[in-house]
């Protein structure tokens, strides 16, 4: 079965913790094991150090990412950080966020994925609409994350959408569907507070 992660992006932001959940399909000839596990989490930490930090308030901050295997959860690792943003604007409230969808091609909820992205800063915002971006903004976070993604894929660590339910009920084995690019949204989200 090929290798697959749950990861949870940890931080904080103005006192109060910031989760965002992604999924990652790794490469199917690397079994699952804690120093796999290991690895993954220190791979997206440093990538998301790299790529997403830089676009968030000094407010908000990275603590930590944690990877754990879709097929054995009992193989599970975590790479710590004590990374701040780096915009020095006044920060949006803690629970908005700008919206990143995560495409697989294919149709149906299943293939359907998204997550925040966390310490959004009031100058991102248009100045007309506080609920959306500016224009501008939103193309340069779009570059960006167009780069965290080339990046994850080439280390061999494909974002995915991971399903866990069918038809209501839980499925014995979950679908992860790697994704085919990420994109950022002109409107702004709220944040849901519930674990991955």
């Amino acid at each position: 079965m090929a290798r697959a992660w749950q990861i949870t992006v940890k931080g904080t932001q103005s006192g109060e913790s910031v989760y965002v959940s992604l999924g990652i399909d790794g490469n199917p000839a690397n079994p699952d094991s804690a120093f796999a596990a290991q690895e993954v989490a220190t791979s997206v930490r440093d990538e998301w150090i790299q790529w997403i930090m830089p676009k968030c308030s000094d407010e908000y901050k990275l603590t930590s990412v944690e990877a754990v295997s879709v097929y054995s959860p009992q193989f599970a690792g975590v790479a710590l950080a004590a990374t701040s943003g780096g915009e020095f604007g006044p920060p949006l409230p803690t629970f908005t966020v700008a919206r990143v969808r995560v495409a697989t091609g294919l149709r149906g909820r299943a293939y359907q994925g998204r997550w925040g992205w966390p310490g959004m800063i009031e100058s991102y915002t248009d100045d007309t609409n506080g609920n959306q971006l500016k224009t501008a903004t939103a193309a340069t976070l779009n570059t960006t994350v167009d780069a965290f993604f080339a990046d994850l894929v080439a280390s061999e660590l494909y974002p995915a959408v991971i399903s866990r339910v069918l038809n209501g009920a839980p499925r014995a084995v979950p679908l992860v569907t790697r994704a085919t690019g990420m994109d950022v949204a002109l409107s702004l989200g709220s944040r849901v507070s519930r674990r991955p």
